[in-house]
């Protein structure tokens, strides 16, 4: 098996059918995603049609930044549909609360609907996070739009994962884990300690439980942007580019989709030290 953690930082992306992206910075991330956020819909809207994106919570900086554009440039989201990748859960079958510092729920009304003017605002009917009682739901909603996503937008986990569609411990094929949908599962193990680190660390008070987006939903997408702030990322993002299309490392599939592209600041670009 090559060693992808060997590639030169000149030869990232070559050959791969993801096209690649260098940013300069993390602030450099969260502006880029909050234009690709504001380009698509003042796209849709020029041209009568209604928009429809998957956005993540993280990175969070870009929530912020897509409310100030819109606010300022009076971007109409009354015909916007915003469908969210994924919430905790306390346990299978409970919800966190909004009101919780941890609920993905909760940030999205204090950094990015409350931040947009009412006039613009997406409709709160059109503010869809994934239902743990009605996990077809999405999907259903998806077909009802003419052309479905128009860009799922996302960042990725140091195991490759995207929203919480983690490597997963069957042994599945690629084609069988990229027709996942919508489901609650736990959270892996490692994926709550790298959550913790912003709250110093204090793992036993991360959430055990999630429901996400599928890969099925989010392969579904015209379009999908995905983006890496950091240097933590450089190893995962080669195996994502250059390495073979696997569950064991879920972004990998983003190589089978017609209109993919990675962003990745400079410091993802180097090899790993060891």
């Amino acid at each position: 098996m090559p060693d992808y953690t060997k590639i030169r930082q000149e030869d990232m992306g070559i050959g791969s059918p993801i096209a690649l992206e260098r940013v300069d910075g993390g602030t450099d991330v969260d502006y880029l995603m909050a234009i690709c956020i504001a380009e698509t819909i003042v796209k849709n809207n020029e041209a009568g049609r209604p928009s429809m994106l998957i956005l993540p919570v993280g990175p969070t900086g870009y929530a912020k930044r897509f409310a100030w554009i819109a606010n300022r440039n009076d971007i109409s989201l009354k015909n916007t549909t915003i469908i969210n990748m994924d919430e905790y859960m306390w346990d299978e079958n409970t919800l966190m609360e909004p009101s919780h510092p941890l609920s993905f729920k909760g940030f999205m009304d204090r950094e990015f609907y409350g931040e947009i003017r009412p006039e613009l605002n997406v409709p709160a009917s059109n503010r869809i996070f994934p239902d743990p009682k009605n996990t077809r739901a999405i999907w259903d909603l998806i077909q009802k739009k003419d052309g479905g996503v128009d860009v799922c937008i996302g960042g990725i986990g140091l195991d490759g994962h995207i929203a919480f569609n983690e490597p997963p411990e069957e042994k599945i094929t690629a084609e069988e884990f990229a027709g996942y949908p919508t489901r609650v599962l736990k959270v892996h193990y490692s994926t709550r300690v790298i959550n913790s680190l912003p709250y110093g660390g204090n793992y036993d008070a991360m959430p055990g439980h999630c429901v996400t987006v599928g890969m099925k939903e989010i392969l579904s997408a015209k379009k999908l942007r995905f983006f890496t702030g950091n240097s933590r990322n450089a190893s995962i993002i080669r195996r994502i580019l250059h390495g073979p299309v696997t569950p064991e490392v879920p972004a990998s599939l983003m190589q089978r989709h017609p209109d993919c592209r990675l962003y990745c600041v400079g410091d993802a670009y180097k090899p790993p030290v060891i």
